[in-house]
């Protein structure tokens, strides 16, 4: 029996020297088949080099690489013109800063396949501008979230970050990807209208299935204070995600 499709959206804006790991954390993976779907804002650093020398169509492995340069408005902009180019049954979201663990999408893919639910996670660890681990910064929060719900994932305290995150594709897209109307938290909305539709598990082995880059230029830590009061905003107001069900299962095809 084949494995399902697993398309890995890649949004990029000048982070050109961080790319090429990214790209190739996800093409060493055993698993296969796998697509790389990068939405490029326009960037002007050595991004759109790196990306014509990384594009291929299929391989005789079951790997491709393919990319968008147009302009965004955001990273759920991003995020949504690479929805676009998404051929795959399930996805999976890495920042053109941040690297996957080797070996680790097998492991999501089979506990997706063996259990129906909407999207997994798993551990993460946060990595110095050269790669190399922060001592102690290694965080799973699928120990933490218990119960896990929406509630449980909207709070601000709690961190989750992209490459961390699978999901069903189908689902995804009936939902129209990410909000463009927030700026910092496009992701913990969608992520929070998933487990509503059809729930999380955990990766508990490995314990760490992807790295997060802490660098000056990294958005996340500029706009920190900014990204804090919308997810305080979202937290807030986590009841609404639960009352809109219904809704939400209809968008995503889930009857």
């Amino acid at each position: 029996m084949s494995n399902p499709l697993v398309s890995c959206i890649v949004p990029s804006f000048n982070n050109g020297k961080f790319l090429q790991q990214a790209i190739d954390s996800v093409r060493n993976q055993k698993y296969r088949p796998i697509e790389i779907c990068v939405a490029d804002n326009c960037s002007t650093d050595e991004t759109k080099e790196v990306l014509v020398r990384n594009a291929t169509g299929w391989d005789e492995t079951g790997y491709r690489l393919i990319y968008k340069i147009e302009r965004d408005f955001n990273i759920g902009s991003g995020f949504n013109q690479g929805l676009k180019m998404v051929t795959g049954k399930y996805i999976s979201e890495l920042m053109t800063d941040d690297f996957y663990e080797p070996d680790v999408f097998q492991v999501a893919i089979d506990i997706l396949e063996k259990t129906g639910v909407a999207m997994v996670s798993g551990g993460y660890r946060i990595v110095h501008e050269n790669g190399e681990p922060m001592k102690g910064e290694c965080w799973d929060y699928g120990r933490q979230w218990r119960p896990w719900t929406c509630k449980s994932l909207l709070d601000k305290m709690i961190a989750v970050f992209q490459p961390t995150i699978f999901a069903r594709a189908d689902y995804v897209k009936g939902l129209g990807g990410m909000s463009e109307s927030l700026f910092f938290t496009q992701d913990k909305d969608l992520w929070a209208k998933l487990i509503v539709v059809g729930g999380i598990e955990f990766i508990k082995e490995p314990t760490i299935i992807a790295n997060w880059r802490s660098h000056n230029f990294s958005t996340s830590v500029k706009l920190h204070k900014s990204q804090e009061e919308e997810a305080a905003y979202l937290y807030s107001n986590w009841q609404m995600y639960e009352n809109n069900r219904e809704l939400l299962c209809k968008l995503a095809g889930v009857t």
